[in-house]
């Protein structure tokens, strides 16, 4: 057996599982997409009520978090394969029971609330189960995570790029029950794709040492390089956050006065998210983390954040978004690339399900701080904090990263 936990009968390096993987990645993210669209619509036209809404996507981002604490434990009994089929097909019906009840008149609200539920809770886990696929399936290909976690981030963005305004297009064309069936769809082929095409992929020593929350969580607090990332990766999760919910509609109304100059800034910021997390690889390769990581926050926010205080046009507003984006797909995929090197394998089920509970909290916190600070100061005031908030989240990372002498030793 090969710590992998495959035979070397079939250890030849082969491609196809990696490649089928990024396929169900594909399928199963722009399916996410649409729903983000379609479940608030859908749940808004049936109660039109605000509130309402506002509880669903809530109900939802509760489980979400809760799940973190059992990413490990799906993976453990089921394996990484097996916790990515379940999530898939649990998922696919349970978004496809939501509009099959509606049409049977048979979907209360807090039917509705425990279906969308359901679908939130098994996220996480599938998400963990997905980071370790990609290490099996790499390894499995004759590559190195570090090679494909770039372009496989930078295939998610652009999954997630194209789900939204397509969910968008076919809700105002055939109306969000289809395009909730259509979701459905998804996450069921995606499902069928990892159950054909991906091999089990289980660490040697994952039943010698069971996974914790606990754990986990130690292994980031004993990583100074790992705590670090994290919170830089949480800052610019509420950033962007904060920005795509609350300041870019206040913005788009008041300055730029147009929704669609607010599209194009936005298409500005995806594609420069997907540009950086697809050269990410190429740029560590001239810069060192230490440097790097600092250096892509500044970059991310210090423009940024200073072009939204000054009330820029659209013309100076375009290119910095364009620089937003680039550096925090950059940023974002030095961090996968961090975890894949310092939380062993046994522990990486509970610790990506940790970090994406972490992360997705701080994506909720961001809109809820633009929010207050926006509305009862100014947009300057908020940008101004950004700023603040970036440049000492740069410095921690500057100052606090282990620096090496010329033998590799460890200094201060």
């Amino acid at each position: 057996m090969t710590r992998s936990g495959l035979p070397e009968l079939v250890r030849a390096p082969s491609r196809v599982p990696l490649v089928m993987l990024v396929v169900a990645n594909l399928v199963s993210t722009v399916g996410g997409a649409m729903s983000l669209v379609a479940l608030p619509w859908f749940a808004f036209s049936i109660t039109r009520d605000p509130a309402l809404t506002g509880v669903v996507a809530a109900c939802e981002f509760t489980a979400v978090v809760v799940a973190s604490a059992c990413a490990g434990w799906f993976i453990q009994r089921l394996g990484a394969r097996g916790t990515r089929v379940l999530s898939d097909v649990v998922s696919g019906v349970a978004v496809l029971a939501v509009p099959a009840l509606f049409e049977l008149g048979a979907l209360p609200f807090g039917l509705l609330l425990a279906l969308v539920a359901v679908n939130g809770f098994l996220r996480t886990p599938a998400v963990a189960a997905s980071y370790l696929l990609l290490a099996g399936a790499a390894e499995r290909g004759g590559t190195t995570t570090g090679a494909v976690s770039g372009p496989n981030l930078a295939s998610l963005a652009l999954a997630g790029a194209i789900g939204a305004p397509v969910a968008g297009a076919a809700i105002a064309a055939a109306g969000a029950p289809l395009v909730l069936v259509a979701d459905a769809v998804t996450f069921l082929v995606s499902a069928l794709l990892v159950r054909a095409f991906l091999p089990r992929f289980e660490p040697e020593d994952a039943q010698e040492r069971p996974p914790t929350v606990a754990g986990a969580l130690r292994v980031i607090g004993r990583s100074p390089v790992l705590r670090l990332m994290l919170a830089g990766s949480l800052v610019l999760g509420l950033l962007s956050s904060a920005w795509a919910t609350v300041i870019a509609p206040v913005y788009g109304t008041e300055v730029l006065r147009s929704p669609a100059a607010l599209g194009f800034v936005l298409t500005a910021q995806s594609v420069g998210s997907i540009l950086g997390a697809w050269s990410s690889a190429r740029v560590e390769r001239r810069l060192s983390r230490r440097r790097l990581a600092p250096l892509a926050v500044v970059t991310a926010v210090v423009p940024m954040f200073l072009a939204l205080g000054t009330a820029a046009p659209l013309g100076a507003l375009l290119p910095v978004a364009f620089v937003f984006g680039t550096a925090g797909g950059v940023y974002g995929t030095m961090f996968v690339n961090v975890e894949y090197a310092t939380v062993p394998r046994h522990q990486q089920g509970h610790v990506f399900g940790v970090v994406t509970a972490l992360g997705q909290t701080s994506s909720a916190v961001g809109p809820l701080l633009a929010g207050v600070v926006v509305g009862a100061a100014s947009l300057r005031v908020f940008s101004a904090a950004a700023i603040v908030a970036g440049l000492v989240t740069a410095a921690a990372l500057l100052l606090a990263a282990p620096r090496r002498g010329p033998r590799g030793r460890r200094t201060t």
